[in-house]
């Protein structure tokens, strides 16, 4: 979205509002006026003025606004002020590529010129995929405001937090901004949601797919697509405050190499004092005019680990030289293969500095979004902290992203190896250069539950390699929840035990009956090169399926079962499928009352069976009907699945071991067949 603070939000910026906005914007209070749509080297162009002015201080009064068709799938559209520089993102050179055909794309657009909104369609079905004309266009110098409806009610994504993977949209906000804990999540139910951003231009792409598994291809060409890792680095990992030891699988589950990665953990943070009378990395670094520096010219001191702490400014190309030199120093005496770096968002245990922060618009903006502690620079740097690129209030969030660059481009070069490295903070990108673990968790069960949406989610991200603290990293664990934990993250991409050192100690005993719980489970994913699925694999499961595609499985299952007899014994059911597992699901379904159907459908085969004759006659069914029905795929499939919400996951999971059948080879992962 837009390169600054994002947050998607239901709400106007109102402090410490709760449940629906007290106000709203009228139909006709007044925006942006759209001028002629003109070709230009990328695509099209048009101006944008506001007559009037908002409520905003310092409105932008004249915007650009560059419309490019990138690729058949994907729409780049771009608003900024024409007449200042405001900082932008830089993203990766593009792959060679050709710019879309108009026939060929999969998505139309429409302009409403006054006041100024726009329309994505799917061409192929008509669908409104975004639709900006509900709400106004606001654009100023540290508010930009964009607001939209939704295609579904069911979504996903939207950054890094701790959230079922299906995110709640009852009148809920979340604020994306890195700090060394979780952040807020928040949305609202029309389903509609509201961009703001406190700064930057507002950047945005659209990808049409058409299905789940190109949606992720075409944002990882724009973003960066995913580095290799050294080695499959998947395992037991014991922690202390500066070691990590990890222990590698071979290629064969039933051996371990017998060799160690050895990863130190690194902070960005730099000592500025030490009990000797130089430390070389800070007084280099101090030669070299590699750290941040405040708004009177003098290097920002912050509070970390060390104490008093310089932070490197990873947008300089000198810091990133002296940190490749810094991390070749200490390889020659200690030979790392890999690097983790903490508290990288940065973190920093004083507000701002140890001489706090100006009182600037920086530090104290118009709006200030919901952040722990309630202004941006707590926890953390001053915003108006110089950095090469901007000011910390505009490269916040991307110093993890910086680090992980230069992380990864130095040890590459020291080594001559890919490199490994991980990563707390992260953005979008990250990926191309790191891990990521998921920072630290409780030591409870809700948190252990969460942690599974939390790594399926990095994987949407282009982050394949990421994990968990299993156990917990804060408060003292128990031991069923630590074997548990253990058994769990046997399936994370990565896994390791990492914990506070004020808590209880974990038991020798816990970790060897948790690794033989485990050690199952190792075995199934590490079963041979020839079981591992692609990383587009997992958007086959129904999460993920269009309606289109829902009301198609639900054809195919029908026409399967009806061919087997109802009189199969329960062996014959599992060897012929699934009609046993189709029963099964039905009875154990206490809450989709498939008996009071209208067409005295009693059981799952009999429901499947009325959709679809319903649907191969539509056209003959009386016209009351069909408007109860609704149009087809959209509205007939919301009209079962909205009565019968269990009925799309029993019948995908009663339908396994009818996997490997062509019909369903759509549906199911490679692994199930």
């Amino acid at each position: 979205m837009a390169e600054h603070l994002i947050v998607i939000s239901s709400k106007a910026p109102l402090a410490n509002s709760v449940g629906p906005p007290w106000c709203f914007y009228p139909s006709l209070y007044p925006g942006y006026k759209l001028g002629p749509l003109t070709p230009s080297k990328r695509g099209l162009a048009a101006t944008l003025t506001r007559a009037k002015p908002s409520y905003l201080p310092r409105d932008i009064s004249t915007l650009r606004l560059e419309i490019i068709e990138e690729t058949t799938g994907c729409l780049h559209l771009i608003l900024k002020d024409p007449s200042s520089q405001r900082y932008e993102v830089k993203l990766p050179a593009d792959d060679p590529k050709s710019r879309a055909d108009n026939s060929d794309v999969l998505y139309t657009t429409e302009y409403q010129s006054d006041p100024f909104g726009f329309i994505v369609r799917r061409k192929s079905n008509g669908r409104t995929i975004i639709n900006t004309t509900v709400g106004p266009l606001l654009f100023a110098d540290q508010y930009l405001q964009l607001s939209t409806t939704l295609a579904s009610s069911l979504v996903s994504g939207l950054g890094e937090h701790y959230t079922c993977l299906l995110l709640d949209l009852n009148w809920t906000s979340l604020t994306l901004w890195n700090r060394d804990m979780a952040p807020h999540v928040t949305l609202q139910p029309t389903p509609a949601l509201t961009c703001v951003s406190t700064g930057g231009i507002l950047d945005l792409y659209f990808f049409l797919g058409p299905d789940p598994q190109s949606v992720i291809r075409q944002y990882l060409q724009v973003i960066g697509k995913v580095t290799l890792q050294p080695t499959p680095a998947l395992t037991w990992v014991s922690t202390g405050r500066i070691l990590d030891l990890y222990f590698f699988l071979g290629p064969d589950p039933q051996s371990v190499i017998r060799q160690y990665l050895q990863v130190i953990g690194k902070d960005p943070g730099i000592s500025s004092t030490s009990p000797t009378e130089n430390y070389p990395p800070f007084d280099d670094g101090l030669k070299r005019d590699v750290f941040i520096k405040n708004v009177t010219g003098h290097i920002l001191i912050g509070k970390v680990w060390p104490g008093p702490t310089a932070f490197p400014d990873f947008t300089n190309p000198e810091t990133r030289q002296w940190w490749e030199d810094c991390i070749r120093g200490f390889h020659s005496k200690v030979p790392v293969d890999g690097l983790w770096i903490d508290m990288n968002e940065p973190a920093n245990f004083v507000q701002g500095s140890m001489e706090g922060c100006p009182h600037t618009d920086l530090e104290d903006p118009p709006y200030t979004p919901r952040v722990v502690g309630g202004e941006l620079n707590s926890g953390t740097l001053c915003m108006s902290a110089q950095r090469r690129q901007s000011t910390h209030y505009n490269l916040h969030n991307m110093y993890g992203l910086t680090e992980a660059y230069a992380t990864n481009r130095a040890l590459a070069k020291v080594r001559g190896k890919r490199p490994f490295v991980l990563s707390r903070s992260s953005y979008s990108g990250i990926g191309r250069f790191s891990g990521v673990w998921t920072g630290d968790v409780r030591s409870d069960w809700e948190q252990l539950r969460f942690s599974i949406p939390a790594v399926l989610q990095f994987s949407l991200f282009g982050v394949p390699l990421v994990g968990v603290d299993i156990c917990g990293f804060e408060g003292n664990t128990t031991e069923e929840l630590c074997v548990r934990w253990m058994q769990l993250g046997a399936f994370y991409p990565f896994m390791r035990d990492h914990h506070d050192n004020f808590n209880a100690v974990r038991s020798k005993h816990w970790v060897g009956w948790g690794y033989d719980g485990a050690s199952g489970a190792i075995r199934i994913w590490a079963g041979g090169s020839g079981c591992h699925a692609e990383c587009t694999e997992p958007l086959k499961h129904p999460f993920f399926w269009s309606l289109e595609k829902e009301l198609q499985f639900f054809q195919d299952v029908s026409d399967r079962i009806e061919k087997e007899p109802l009189d199969q014994t329960a062996g014959q059911r599992r060897e012929g499928c699934c009609q046993g597992g189709l029963e099964r699901a039905h009875h154990s379904t206490t809450a989709d009352r498939y008996d009071t159907m209208e067409d005295g459908a009693g059981s799952v085969r009999d429901l499947l069976r009325a959709m679809r004759n319903k649907k191969h006659h539509y056209r003959e069914l009386p016209a009351e009907v069909q408007e109860t029905l609704g149009s087809i795929p959209d509205d007939f499939v919301s009209y079962f699945t909205s009565r019968f919400p269990h009925l799309l996951m029993h019948t995908y999971l009663a339908m396994w071991t009818c996997a490997p059948e062509r019909p369903f080879l759509p549906y199911y992962s490679t692994t199930a067949q």
